[in-house]
């Protein structure tokens, strides 16, 4: 729900952009987050109640409120058995899957979904215990 506290997806790029480092935690290997893990939805944002296509970075142009409208989507899912979201998203070589619960850690792949430069491949919600597993697995390349 929109309210007048919700902040807008130019206002978090905005803070992003004032930021040092807007990094995270990874799960490693993807694909066993896959296998594992609660998909709550695959690429697209239709399947979270999200009816917004794109997003806009210029305070000129429409407000736009994606970024927390999915965060607000991915609290409503979660639970206690699964307090952790990932979002896979791909290079088109890699696949990622980075924890995203905050605005501006989800807006730092949101804003490259939006240029083209990624995919978002699916949305999924882990357990502590698998959560920390993965996120404890060094880096592996996808050939």
């Amino acid at each position: 729900m929109i309210t007048p506290d919700t902040r807008s997806d130019c206002e978090i790029l905005q803070s992003t952009q004032n930021m040092a480092h807007v990094g995270g935690d990874y799960y490693n290997p993807v694909q066993e987050l896959k296998q594992n893990a609660k998909q709550i939805c695959g690429g697209t944002l239709r399947e979270l109640g999200i009816h917004q296509d794109r997003m806009n970075f210029s305070p000129e142009e429409e407000t736009t409120f994606v970024i927390s409208q999915m965060i607000e989507a991915f609290r409503e899912r979660m639970s206690e058995e699964y307090p952790w979201v990932f979002v896979v998203y791909s290079t088109g070589k890699y696949e990622m899957a980075p924890a995203t619960l905050y605005s501006q850690s989800l807006m730092r792949y949101e804003e490259r979904v939006a240029r083209g430069e990624l995919k978002r491949i699916g949305i999924y919600l882990a357990t502590d215990e698998g959560a920390q597993k993965g996120i404890n697995t060094p880096f592996e390349e996808i050939d």
